[in-house]
């Protein structure tokens, strides 16, 4: 599903709102109980689809060579290829503790390998969505004011 950037980062806000009330648990409960289609997102996360869609990152094709996502990658200790490594943490439109999604110290990775309650990792992406949607709507005022006095 091709968005805008806010759109993107105001439906990852939307999913990760849900499981941080309601510990839905996994993606596609998560989706279901934001009322959207997981389907609708290739990836299966908005910010992912929004690279995705725009020919960015890691998801650009050219970029992405699939090293990312081995076990040598997830390993807990960070990132150590190529690929996801390489170009999602330069070009996500949420900024992540530790430069991406996967690496150790993020919220994400967190609630993946977390086995009980994980919505407080859950809350701690709502957060990080939140400091990009206000990066956001800054960076597109200072935009329109910039046009304004041309």
């Amino acid at each position: 599903m091709k968005q805008t950037k806010l759109e993107a980062l105001k439906t990852c806000r939307k999913l990760w709102q849900v499981e941080a009330d309601h510990g839905a648990g996994d993606k596609e409960k998560m989706f279901n109980l934001a009322g959207l289609n997981i389907t609708d997102f290739d990836s299966g996360c908005p910010a992912c689809e929004y690279d995705f869609t725009h020919s960015r990152g890691c998801f650009s094709g050219e970029n992405f060579s699939g090293e990312g996502f081995s076990g040598e990658n997830l390993s807990g200790e960070g990132f150590s290829g190529e690929g996801f490594s390489k170009f999602c943490t330069s070009t996500c439109i949420i900024t992540w503790p530790g430069g991406g999604c996967m690496h150790y110290l993020s919220p994400f990775r967190l609630w993946r390998a977390a086995t009980g309650d994980r919505k407080k990792y859950a809350a701690e992406i709502v957060q990080l969505c939140e400091e990009a949607i206000k990066k956001e709507n800054q960076r597109s005022l200072a935009q329109a004011r910039q046009g304004e006095t041309k």
